[in-house]
């Protein structure tokens, strides 16, 4: 099934834009890889009485996710929507503080280390719906994450 709209497509120096709603599906995609990610991770953990290094191996997916080499520089939500973050500028791929750029709203989760669950989803939450808000919204697609590491996200040629 074709989910791009042909008449709302965005072209920039030659690449697609990915929509907002391809971007979305492919976030949702790697946030239950996150959470699935983190709840494995934690109880594996926990068990030996190290839950935050449980925390903290999944937080290095959630913000590095879109350099990761043995995944083609793809997070996996992009992969299976076949998107690819780049550098607005130079069209080329993120580095490891590009992407810790883009995914500082997820910094937050941090505080789950520290057992603050409740204070950790409900900042993450309202920064997600910021974001969207956003994306909708700024020029080219982006969100804040993207305006502050000056990528975008394109549709990835095959």
């Amino acid at each position: 099934m074709d989910i791009k709209n042909p008449e709302n497509v965005t072209v920039v120096d030659g690449y697609t834009l990915a929509s907002p709603f391809e971007r979305i599906i492919a976030f949702l995609i790697d946030f239950v890889v996150y959470a699935v990610l983190q709840g494995i991770l934690l109880s594996i953990f926990y068990r030996i009485g190290l839950p935050w290094l449980g925390a903290m191996i999944s937080m290095i997916y959630i913000l590095f996710r879109d350099c990761l080499k043995f995944l083609h520089y793809q997070s996996i939500g992009k992969l299976i929507m076949k998107l690819q973050v780049i550098k607005a500028d130079d069209q080329t791929r993120i580095t490891p503080l590009d992407s810790l750029k883009r995914n500082f709203i997820f910094l937050p989760n941090l505080f789950i280390v520290f057992g603050m669950w409740h204070t950790a989803w409900i900042i993450v939450i309202i920064l997600i719906l910021i974001e969207i808000y956003l994306l909708y919204t700024f020029n080219d697609n982006q969100r804040l994450g993207d305006q502050f590491a000056d990528t975008i996200v394109i549709e990835k040629s095959i």
